[in-house]
């Protein structure tokens, strides 16, 4: 399997000992050492420069929080805002014009996603308040009723499908499809396969095929009977099983990147053969948030504040480059879907902090001329040379050490420290909330308004921040922190299920209810077969 691979320089440290090694005088070890010092500087002499990317900072007029892109033909772009609306520019220089619900132009000024459609019409989805859409000249809702419902509150993504049919995804209600004529159908964890009604991403492939990303796994529907399966490696498993796919980009008719929490996947569509990428393959982050590429067949991907280059190479690897706030970013969050390449075949990131666009540049190093290395290079390439010949003497004169010596020293190289575990944000306020809710467990009042102000933030902002962590609203995920008690309750307390109920904030009935619905089986049979029951 292709594995990503990071550009690196001759590892010296393990390059010493060898010539140490070799027999003869540190002489023949140094000369061998300076001869590879010239070809390397006959290389770097031939090379015409290396490739050198800069971010800067996009002038929007004022501090937005940029969460979606979508650039048009002619070159404008439109800009989705997290809490601020909207935003376009006529091309990249243009001032932008801005557009709220103050205003009274937008029904929502949280928009999450936008699309184009093949009427031409700008579509944009919103947390909590439907879509809407831009018909040229204004901002319009649906005119069909059945577009302007509750179950459109929470929009994550639009496709078109060949039958005419526009699709649309939702983090509450599942898949809808309205067809050519208007008739909406809805597509659920109640009347189709679909596991959840969370869903993140949705992505056409060919005339008759849809990716759907989910809080729990990848799916397709075949657009021709609407039949929806998981989406499955060249083995026939379904290898996404029950993980949060984050964001999908289809490149072409080859291949599918599909975004998770554990990292990124690379789905060959002929084969069915599958690439995992994660952070031990130089990848910044295993969460991925958006995905892109450029108008030279490289692919960028951001996770929380890092945002990874990937090259494929001829041979199906792929190179890694990562960039983060000490590239000039700083310290900001990207968002997911924010992610474009404009048409001078610049990629831009949207982030808490606006837009960045990466500028790749091909840098000669100062000094030197056209027809060979500048003075400072020479001046440079032989102090390290001498260092190096000056080490290899250094080492020469180590061969007289006992074997003892020498066994400690490998023994300690052995020695590593423990790994470091860096908790993301989104980890960390994971890790808030729910000691927040176990604080309040036996509370049967403990509600998502008292939990949205406890971490300080309003009740829409949590929903978007736990649904987008965990695939789950608040209410839900409250719900399950007291059945997940509750059932180490009935394991350990040796407590009644009434008991057990009332000490997790529920009614017995709301217990034997919601703990049937999370693990299969009423909380009597569960204790029943429980390896810990008595038989």
């Amino acid at each position: 399997m292709p594995q990503c691979l990071n550009t690196h320089i001759m590892n010296t440290e393990n390059y010493i000992p060898t010539l140490y090694r070799t027999k003869g005088s540190w002489r023949k070890s140094s000369m061998t050492l300076i001869a590879l010092l010239m070809m390397l500087c006959s290389c770097q002499n031939n090379n015409d420069g290396d490739e050198v990317t800069t971010f800067q900072r996009m002038d929007l007029g004022k501090t937005v929080n940029v969460s979606c892109f979508d650039v048009e033909d002619n070159g404008s772009l439109w800009l989705g805002l997290d809490g601020q609306g909207l935003a376009f520019k006529e091309s990249v220089t243009a001032v932008p014009r801005y557009y709220d619900k103050l205003s009274g132009t937008l029904p929502s000024d949280v928009v999450t996603c936008t699309y184009k459609d093949k009427n031409g019409r700008q579509w944009f989805g919103t947390f909590g308040n439907g879509l809407f859409y831009w018909d040229g000249s204004s901002f319009r809702l649906p005119a069909n009723d059945s577009l302007r419902t509750t179950a459109l509150e929470y929009v994550a993504g639009f496709t078109e499908s060949s039958d005419g049919a526009f699709w649309i995804a939702t983090q509450k209600s599942g898949l809808i499809r309205c067809d050519s004529t208007g008739f909406v159908t809805h597509f659920n964890n109640v009347n189709s396969e679909l596991p959840t009604n969370w869903l993140a991403d949705i992505k056409t492939f060919d005339h008759n095929t849809i990716y759907i990303a989910t809080g729990w796994g990848l799916f397709t529907i075949d657009t021709r009977n609407n039949s929806i399966s998981p989406v499955t490696d060249n083995y026939g498993k379904a290898f996404l099983e029950k993980q949060m796919i984050r964001i999908l980009y289809t490149e072409g008719k080859e291949r599918l990147w599909i975004g998770t929490t554990t990292g990124l996947y690379i789905y060959d569509l002929s084969s069915h053969a599958v690439t995992h990428l994660t952070s031990d393959d130089g990848l910044a982050d295993n969460f991925i948030k958006a995905i892109g590429r450029d108008n030279k067949g490289v692919f960028w991907i951001t996770s929380e504040h890092f945002i990874t280059r990937i090259t494929p190479q001829q041979d199906g690897s792929f190179t890694c480059k990562t960039y983060g706030p000490d590239n000039g970013i700083g310290d900001v969050t990207f968002h997911v879907r924010a992610i474009a390449c404009n048409n001078e075949g610049q990629m831009m990131f949207g982030s808490s902090n606006g837009v960045y666009v990466a500028k790749q540049e091909i840098a000669s190093p100062a000094g030197r001329g056209s027809n060979g290395m500048g003075v400072i290079g020479v001046v440079g390439i032989m102090g390290i040379m001498g260092c190096m010949v000056m080490g290899i003497m250094l080492l020469s004169r180590r061969r007289r050490r006992t074997a003892v010596e020498h066994t400690v020293r490998a023994g300690y190289s052995d020695i590593e420290p423990s790994k470091i575990v860096i908790s993301s944000a989104d980890e960390k306020f994971k890790d808030k909330a729910i000691g927040i809710v176990e604080e309040h467990i036996s509370d049967a009042d403990f509600s998502v308004e008292q939990l949205s102000s406890e971490l300080g933030m309003t009740r829409g902002h949590l929903y978007k921040r736990l649904t987008s962590i965990t695939g789950k609203t608040p209410q839900e995920f409250i719900r399950i922190i007291r059945i997940k008690r509750g059932r180490q309750l009935l394991e350990e307390s040796g407590e009644s299920i009434q008991q057990v109920a009332w000490r997790v904030g529920l009614s017995p009935k709301q217990f034997s209810k919601y703990f049937k619905e999370e693990y299969g089986m009423l909380p009597s049979d569960y204790i029943k077969n429980s390896p810990q029951s008595p038989s």
